[in-house]
């Protein structure tokens, strides 16, 4: 690989703006691809070219890997696309729309052998690393009841910005908080494992001016007895980011807010808190730092498509779940390594 990483991103929204800056700093040439010419620069940033679309970018190539930061509905073609080309790539979350999609996508990796860094950017945050970490070592012993929050105001995500132009408002662009903020499933088969079951409700609720889901009520139940509830919404104010686990021998708690760890050993309200440093744009910096790391040395990812199918099998479980009612849906047999060893 050349000494200065040529780097695609495709996708030139607030995520691709981020990713190009931060990996722009750490020494890479950034070319971009993005269908709304408003959107082809960035303050602080030069570009070595820009394009409208993809193939015409893939024909001024090589580069050494890129970034698909487009809508969801495209993360499939247009990564199938860049595996073709020899690429590697760095692919923002969701894997796709649908977990149909994302088998077909993990096929196509395996053909092009070369595994897809899945931008699950929340585990690359200080504190959730060392909350699961925590977990993982027994502090509270065995999990009994977790839940995990994530609430806040689409109009607050890019202030400015009308409501319409954001693919998150759009069903067919694959916006909605059951899709966007999967994250929030993601931490909980990173930490946890992956269920056994899932009930689900997923709605709109609010009166935003939006065709996508907006509000998801989740609970999942683990063969070991493990329950979890799981809230998504885009419609609250104040913003609520929070993980809690409840053991046998006491619960352990994170709020981004605070960006604080706590824990509790003891039946009085006694908690122990750990107030950890960070700012947002770190993890976002670290996950670049890891593709960096992949383009240089051929290094594993450590959020691979496999992760991401688990995802899709609980958004997929929840779907089906919400068409019937809430019936409860079994995931059948849990994928290989994907046990989170918790006892």
């Amino acid at each position: 690989m050349a000494r200065s990483p040529h780097i695609l991103i495709v996708g030139f929204g607030s995520a691709g703006r981020r990713h190009a800056l931060n990996l722009s700093r750490r020494g890479a040439a950034i070319s971009v691809v993005d269908t709304r010419n408003d959107r082809l620069s960035a303050e602080g940033l030069r570009v070595q070219a820009a394009f409208a679309d993809l193939e015409t970018a893939l024909t001024q190539g090589p580069y050494n890997g890129a970034v698909v930061a487009t809508p969801t509905v495209f993360h499939v073609e247009q990564t199938e696309r860049l595996l073709a080309s020899g690429c590697r790539v760095l692919l923002e979350k969701p894997v796709a729309v649908d977990l149909k999609s994302a088998q077909r996508l993990a096929v196509a990796e395996i053909k092009a052998q070369l595994p897809i860094l899945l931008g699950y950017t929340w585990r690359w945050w200080p504190a959730l690393r060392e909350f699961r970490s925590r977990l993982h070592d027994g502090e509270i012993g065995r999990p009994l009841r977790a839940e995990f929050v994530m609430a806040s105001h689409l109009e607050d995500w890019h202030p400015g910005e009308p409501l319409g132009d954001f693919f998150m408002s759009r069903a067919d662009l694959g916006g909605g908080a059951l899709l966007d903020e999967s994250h929030w499933i993601d931490q909980m088969v990173w930490m946890l494992g992956e269920p056994a079951e899932i009930s689900a409700t997923v709605e709109k609720v609010s009166a935003l001016p939006i065709d996508s889901d907006d509000h998801v009520e989740l609970q999942a139940l683990f063969a070991d007895g493990l329950r979890v509830r799981l809230h998504l919404d885009l419609y609250t104010r104040p913003t609520e980011r929070s993980i809690v686990v409840f053991g046998d021998r006491g619960a352990l708690k994170w709020s981004f807010e605070s960006n604080t760890i706590s824990s509790c050993h003891s039946a009085e309200q006694v908690w122990q808190e750990k107030k950890l440093p960070g700012e947002r744009n770190d993890m976002f910096d670290a996950l670049g730092q890891e593709f960096l790391a992949m383009l240089a040395s051929n290094a594993p990812p450590s959020c691979t498509l496999t992760d991401g199918i688990a995802v899709m099998r609980a958004i997929e479980a929840a779907r089906m779940s919400t068409a019937q009612a809430g019936h409860k849906i079994s995931l059948g047999p849990v994928l290989p390594n994907r046990q989170a060893g918790l006892s």
